[in-house]
């Protein structure tokens, strides 16, 4: 008989010893086979080039047909397939507007080749050259959004710079209100905010290249958080390549976007090949001072309306493509005469009438709004490639803003402080706390100068709701500039990616109001005006001084004795009759904010993957200073009265201070049927 012993080690059973050698033959076996395969692969390098235009593309796809692997091109057009089967690769390379391009590579068994691909379309015909000059249209402004949004991970809208070509004004604002779920705010004729999906400002937040811009703007810092959002008066369209608005923020993005996000995108020589040089000049005109001869303006001093501006940027690279600078000069200048007729519209306090209620016009605001921008704007980049897979950068951009406001209002107030319920057909009722309109429709009413309320003697409320012109001339002088220094690095392997940028934002911004003797306003109202008024169309309003008894209904005879029999009988072109609630006022106002940010993202993609799949782990920080210093003075001007006082050195009569400007908006007529522009008073 034969006896045979089986040993054991540790304890453990033959069988699970087979299965340990069997795995451990397996994972050898598929290493060796990776290890082959890894050495009959190779990789393909090269970049991406519009012909037309000479920019490199990015986010353009590239795919070894017949396999999975496909890259994107990334900023100055790179690309890189890794693991390509040895032997002949055809790639396909795609990008919207652009035809698609096959070519064959001859790939090596081991290391890699490099293959330049440059794309072009058939609609641009033959390319226009004169000289080193190239012609080419919006088009690849478009194409190069459409791309951007279609390889995001998250909803964004994206457009480019040059999408529209080359705009005089340079607000950012006047692109972002074109694209889809956004809307701006405007002050007077300038874009100041944005709104995303029709959320305040305030939860909107806008950067740099990922990094919050310092504000040193208008909006406050009250508990309405208004001043959290950025005004983009001092961020210039020409310092940008793209501009990316994010609708559903995720988890990179600043916490206080509930809105969403607006990117600003710097400009890098990476993404030109070779040399550029765009220069471009322009005059702005106003419809209504389309002319280069100097005329009465904002200051009441001669200006020229017709105001200049210009753009040149210089883009090159050097030592063999590793170093890229872009240097940009522009600037512009706007002339604005806001000429504009607002009216206010009122309800009565019946809740029970809300259905039938016609909401009544009680103030017409006629407004003449001199408004001259000037904006400048420089840009300093540089980029250098320390190695194949480390990049470096320093982008510097500074953006000055200076505007002039200079309004001149005449308002046609009727009082309606007390008003009660009224008719369908929007017909008041005169009775003691109505403000004595009778007959106010939609389109055409009349005021009465006075009404009784109560009370007796000199002291009855009889004029409390009186209605009243106001002429009101307001002055601000708002300059400001931002500087904006971002130092980053860049490092990518295969698919691996790390970014960390960091930036420092300093904002200055000042209101003024003293220089060349100006308040920053002033105003006086004519009290117990009787008028009518006619909305004739949506932009011509017609108001005419009537001479109308006061409402003395239901007054006893002491109250009627006192009262005015009839409405005010001077005239409304007159000023020294705005003789009641003189005020002037002066503002100052400066402000710095300061803000010291930083970032560092980990990106680690897989575009192969049947579902692309892209991990990224990231943190940011940041610390703003703002400083604020307010002054605001206020006196009040002791008016020639009604009973006529002369002009002394402590009663002052407005018609001796008429505004030489001879503007004015819509038409009135006085007491005595002259027609003419409203008044104003010199500021």
């Amino acid at each position: 008989m034969n006896y045979t012993e089986i040993q054991t080690v540790d304890g453990r059973s033959p069988s699970r010893i087979r299965r340990l050698a069997g795995f451990l033959i397996a994972v050898m076996s598929f290493a060796a086979l990776a290890a082959t395969a890894s050495a009959q692969n190779a990789t393909i390098t090269g970049h991406v080039l519009n012909s037309s235009t000479g920019e490199f593309l990015k986010y353009a796809q590239i795919q070894v047909v017949g396999t999975d692997r496909v890259a994107f091109s990334e900023e100055g057009g790179q690309f890189k397939l890794t693991n390509v089967p040895a032997g002949q690769a055809k790639l396909i390379t795609t990008y919207t507007g652009l035809d698609p391009l096959e070519i064959v590579v001859t790939v090596p068994a081991e290391g890699s080749v490099t293959q330049e691909i440059v794309l072009t379309s058939a609609e641009y015909g033959e390319t226009v050259k004169l000289g080193v000059f190239r012609v080419a249209s919006a088009r690849e402004g478009n194409a190069k959004a459409i791309v951007e949004q279609r390889i995001a991970l998250n909803l964004k809208t994206v457009i480019a710079a040059d999408a529209f070509g080359d705009v005089a004004e340079g607000n950012v604002g006047e692109f972002l209100k074109l694209l889809p779920g956004v809307s701006v705010d405007y002050v007077d004729n300038d874009v100041r905010s944005t709104r995303i999906r029709g959320l305040p400002p305030k939860y909107v937040t806008t950067t740099l290249d990922g990094l919050p811009i310092s504000n040193s703007g208008s909006n406050n810092l009250s508990a309405t958080g208004q001043g959290r959002y950025t005004e983009l008066e001092q961020l210039s369209m020409a310092a940008l390549d793209v501009v990316e608005t994010t609708k559903t923020p995720t988890s990179d993005l600043v916490s206080s976007n509930l809105a969403g996000n607006v990117n600003a995108i710097s400009k890098s020589a990476f993404n030109q090949k070779g040399r550029s040089i765009k220069y471009s000049g322009n005059v702005n005109f106003n419809q209504w001072f389309a002319s280069f001869e100097k005329s009465k303006g904002w200051d009441n001093q001669s200006h020229n309306k017709a105001l200049p501006g210009g753009k040149i940027e210089w883009i090159d690279t050097f030592l063999n493509g590793r170093l890229g600078t872009v240097v940009s000069v522009a600037h512009s200048g706007a002339f604005a005469d806001q000429r504009v007729v607002i009216g206010t519209y009122v309800w009565d306090r019946n809740a029970t009438n809300n259905s039938a209620e016609l909401p009544l016009l009680n103030n017409w605001n006629f407004q003449d709004g001199l408004k001259p921008t000037w904006r400048d704007s420089l840009l300093f980049n540089v980029d250098f490639k320390a190695t194949d897979e480390l990049k470096l950068s320093l982008r510097t951009n500074y953006g000055y803003y200076r505007s002039e406001f200079y309004n001149r209002n005449w308002q046609a107030v009727a009082n309606t402080g007390n008003m009660t319920a009224y008719g369908t057909d929007g017909t008041l009722t005169p009775t003691a706390l109505s403000t004595g309109l009778i007959n106010r429709t939609e389109t055409s009413g009349t005021s009465l100068g006075a009404v009784y309320l109560s009370g007796a003697g000199t002291t009855c409320l009889c004029e409390v709701l009186q209605n009243t012109v106001n002429v009101l001339g307001s002055n601000q002088r708002k300059s400001g500039g931002t500087l904006n220094i971002s130092p980053a690095a860049s490092w990518k392997r295969d698919n691996i990616k790390a970014d960390v940028t960091t930036m420092y934002s300093i904002g200055k911004t000042a209101y003024t109001s003293g220089q060349d003797g100006f308040f920053s306003l002033v105003s006086a109202s004519m009290p117990n005006v009787a008028f009518d008024y006619n909305r004739i169309s949506d932009d011509n309003v017609q108001i005419i001084q009537r001479s109308l008894p006061s409402g003395t209904a239901g007054a006893p005879a002491a109250v009627i004795a006192v009262m005015p029999a009839v409405s005010n009988q001077g005239s409304i072109f007159d000023l020294g009759n705005y003789n009641i609630n003189g005020l002037a006022e002066q503002t100052t106002r400066n402000s710095k904010a300061q803000t010291w940010s930083g970032r560092g993202d980990v990106e680690i993609a897989y575009p192969e993957w049947s579902i692309p799949t892209t991990f990224k782990l990231g943190g940011s920080g940041s610390l703003e200073v703002r400083d604020v210093h307010t002054l605001q003075a206020k006196w009040t001007m002791a008016l020639v009265s009604n009973s006529g006082l002369p002009t002394s050195a402590t009663v002052i009569n407005l018609q001796d201070f008429r505004d030489p400007y001879a503007g004015g908006v819509g038409t009135v007529t006085d007491i005595n049927g002259v027609t003419a522009k409203t008044p104003g008073a010199d500021k």
